[in-house]
């Protein structure tokens, strides 16, 4: 198979939006708090695949619903 060959990591992001202006020390409300799928590999792999390129990815992921979860979002 042509293509590319990707390793690295996988991940969950976390993305928390702050309603205010951040500052150190102090306690924000936040308008929302998302996950997202990312990591390296992860991130690669895919813009590569959304690009036409065929790609494979290794890379570990852990045997619970996290890792269930970045492997279904990248098929």
């Amino acid at each position: 198979m042509k293509g590319l060959l990707v390793a690295g990591n996988v991940v969950h992001d976390t993305l928390v939006r702050s309603v205010d202006r951040l500052e150190w020390g102090r306690t924000h409300w936040v308008d929302s708090i998302g996950q997202s799928l990312g990591g390296n590999g992860a991130n690669t792999a895919y813009a590569a695949a959304m690009l036409g390129t065929p790609v494979r990815l290794l890379a570990y992921v852990g045997s619970d619903a996290a890792g269930d979860d970045a492997l279904r979002r990248l098929e």
